[in-house]
């Protein structure tokens, strides 16, 4: 069903809606101007046009770093190099998702119909026709969270110790496939997702730990936990060197970083160039990695070239303490915007001045899910799985927050981390529902 729905949708959009209706928008196969879209396609085209010269051998996986490109042209070479032809694979990437959070859903709810409800936004928020209409690779890397997500959920649950055999390869495979994923879309997020998976560890470990203190979990379920844990993380070190290995990296992340080799103390230096100011109580490896979030926030404001959705533009970080102090209003700004004051502003294209109209609508639904998120920590708050879920999706946003202060790229980039807090959230509304029923008759 999300499989079909989607691909009607997407159909509609870019072969009628937006060709008809605001042709000035598109260029050929209604991709919009103005957007990677196009420049993805022309690649993949150049790509095709290459295999047809030379064979298969002059495809590349990741084309300057594009693996969607690549993912493209491989579609674009067995049957036409047409925009439309990545329908269908885009569907289903964006059905997949709404397929994993009804999953997660229904292990919270034993309605189905109000499991489907929880996962409704992710199939229905107008905001990502932006990317299953076009080429964009969000909807790959939002599969990419989903199947990393779903693996972490399995782990962390106390029962999963008890089941062991091939579950455990499944939830495992599950992780480092969504590792993987998310990795070869955006290769900036190598480090994160390892920091990241330290954590969900850390999460899986404890509560495996707690059910053995209570004597539920078995000596060979701790023993099972520890090894899968360590398997998970080892394979994603093997997958991140694999893939530097064959020169699969990010320029970007490297210059940021060599940014900051040569750190200045000198404040009086800020108006000329960014600086920052080691500490002198965090490990210089560590501090080298706040470094390179304040020289990633600092590459976006001076690079912007759309003020009208930058946020915070004024804020520069020059040391660990300045991000520290910039985490609430992080929190902020992952959760809430874009904020009311921005809903009906104009945005830099007819495209983007939509996007702020729809956005009004999603971000109404999303402060009502959220105000239920709290209802579900607590209802759940003994499980595993549930810390998860928010915690997945939680520090992520918050650290897009910190680096990006452009409202318009962290509403897309953050659009899968957000909807695994909306899901949440209502199932927490539809938990307390079902209790206050059952209270009731």
């Amino acid at each position: 069903m999300g499989v079909l729905y989607t691909l009607f949708a997407a159909g509609v959009i870019q072969l009628v809606l937006l060709p008809g209706l605001f042709p000035a928008w598109v260029t050929h196969g209604g991709l919009l101007k103005y957007t990677d879209s196009v420049a993805y396609h022309n690649m993949a085209v150049a790509i095709v046009q290459d295999i047809e010269a030379h064979g298969w051998s002059a495809w590349e996986l990741a084309p300057k770093s594009q693996f969607s490109v690549g993912f493209t042209a491989i579609f674009y070479a067995l049957f036409t190099p047409e925009p439309w032809v990545m329908l269908p694979v885009k569907a289903a990437a964006h059905a997949l998702c709404f397929a994993i959070l009804y999953h997660i859903a229904s292990h919270w709810l034993p309605d189905w119909r109000l499991a489907v409800l929880c996962a409704c936004p992710y199939l229905l928020f107008p905001s990502s026709a932006f990317w299953y209409s076009q080429l964009l690779k969000d909807g790959y890397f939002n599969a990419g969270i989903m199947l990393f997500v779903l693996g972490w959920f399995y782990l962390a649950r106390t029962r999963t110790w008890f089941n062991g055999g091939a579950k455990i390869i499944a939830w495992i495979a599950l992780i480092l496939a969504g590792y993987l994923l998310m990795s070869l879309v955006r290769t900036y997020m190598f480090a994160v997702l390892f920091f990241l998976c330290l954590l969900l560890a850390a999460i899986a470990a404890v509560f495996g730990l707690l059910a053995n203190r209570k004597r539920q979990l078995p000596v060979r379920g701790v023993v099972l936990m520890v090894a899968s844990l360590a398997v998970v993380l080892a394979g994603t070190v093997l997958i991140r060197q694999g893939l530097i290995e064959i020169g699969y990296v990010n320029t970007h992340t490297i210059n940021v970083e060599s940014r900051f080799k040569r750190l200045t103390t000198d404040p009086a230096r800020a108006h000329l160039k960014p600086y920052w100011e080691p500490s002198d109580w965090l490990p210089e490896e560590l501090d080298k990695r706040f470094a390179t979030l304040a020289g990633v926030r600092d590459g976006y404001v001076t690079s912007s070239k759309n003020p009208k959705s930058s946020i915070d533009t004024d804020v520069r970080f020059h040391r660990v303490s300045d991000i520290v102090a910039y985490l609430p209003r992080a929190v902020q700004i992952a959760l809430l915007a874009p904020f009311p004051d921005m809903w009906l502003g104009q945005g830099s294209t007819g495209a983007t001045t939509m996007m702020r109209r729809v956005s009004m609508l999603e971000m109404s639904a999303t402060y009502v899910a959220l105000l239920f998120l709290p209802v579900a920590v607590w209802i759940w708050r003994r499980r595993g799985e549930m810390w998860v879920v928010l915690s997945a999706g939680l520090s992520i946003m918050i650290l897009y927050a910190v680096t990006t202060p452009n409202i318009g790229t962290l509403y897309r980039v953050r659009y899968g981390y957000i909807m695994l807090l909306i899901t949440l959230g209502l199932a927490g509304a539809c938990a307390l529902l079902t209790r206050y029923r059952n209270t009731t008759k």
